[in-house]
């Protein structure tokens, strides 16, 4: 949770903006809900698809073998078959 939702939630009071005092209100609270809630779904989004990613590149390399094809076709189909794998990688900030 980041300090701006922990200080709102204790109640704090509001911060220095362009010199004039900003008070806390219940919109203020649920906008920090939100944004926690946002959070935690981002976590459990970001899990599932590194899970469906795992999931689907053992597939291809149980299918295709761990050594690349030595056909330009069968090449193509699991480069084809792996886009998905490497897309989700790069949304997840993983490399390989």
């Amino acid at each position: 949770m980041s300090d701006i939702v922990e200080n709102l939630r204790q109640g704090k009071a509001g911060y220095q903006s362009y010199s004039a005092f900003v008070q806390v209100t219940p919109t203020h609270l649920e906008a920090a809900n939100e944004i926690e809630r946002l959070q935690a779904e981002n976590a459990r989004l970001r899990e599932a698809l590194k899970e469906c990613a795992d999931d689907l590149e053992a597939e291809i390399t149980h299918r295709y073998g761990e050594m690349v094809p030595k056909y330009p076709r069968e090449r193509l189909k699991r480069d084809k078959d792996m886009a998905p794998v490497l897309k989700a990688r790069a949304l997840l900030g993983e490399t390989q």
